[in-house]
């Protein structure tokens, strides 16, 4: 999943993953992510699709029976519980697409990452890139480290604080992992200098 739009400064797009461009220069990918609009991220934290606009009736109509199984032709129910467990994956992809751009803009907390984050407990992996995030600090860590317990399906995380000059301790993140690491099968993290 991919997430584009539009702003003042142009045409801006967050991937899922590197693009085949950003394997050339280390950081490329959160150097051209870094403008994204906080406010379209701020949106997808509360999106509900059943609620959503398309440019064309029909398009939302297939969307929503797509997601609850039923004929594409048929009237979408108005509440369906499919529509619920989609809303948390979505809201959580936000959270991980927008978290670093929301620490280097001093509002993750505030925005409700680690709410959209946790209310996916369905989540199996995690990969967040803070790779010479200069805001991200032992604040940050903590409240990083608050979601991984509500993350009850999380096998597999990969944190990359490579660069991360303000932050001094990882104590948080291990005193969490020591309840988490049962679960975990692979864990990488990156605190190179």
């Amino acid at each position: 999943l991919d997430v584009a739009t539009c702003s003042e400064a142009g045409p801006q797009i967050l991937t899922d993953g590197p693009c085949e461009e950003d394997f050339d220069v280390a950081g490329l990918q959160s150097d051209r992510e870094k403008s994204f609009p906080l406010e379209v991220l701020g949106a997808g934290l509360a999106v509900q699709l059943e609620q959503a606009a398309a440019t064309e009736e029909a398009d939302r109509r297939r969307i929503l029976n797509c997601i609850v199984g039923q004929a594409l032709d048929a009237d979408p129910p108005a509440e369906h519980r499919r529509y619920g467990e989609v809303n948390r994956v979505l809201r959580s992809r936000f959270a991980v697409f927008g978290w670093r751009r929301a620490v280097e803009a001093g509002r993750g907390v505030e925005m409700g990452f680690v709410k959209a984050l946790v209310e996916d407990s369905s989540r199996e992996s995690l990969s967040l890139n803070f790779h010479w995030c200069k805001k991200f600090d032992d604040a940050a860590l903590r409240q990083l480290a608050q979601a991984l317990p509500g993350l009850p399906a999380l096998k597999s995380l990969a944190l990359n604080f490579c660069g991360c000059r303000a932050l001094t301790s990882l104590v948080p993140l291990g005193r969490v992992l020591v309840h988490c690491g049962g679960r975990l099968l692979s864990l990488d993290v990156n605190i190179g200098r």
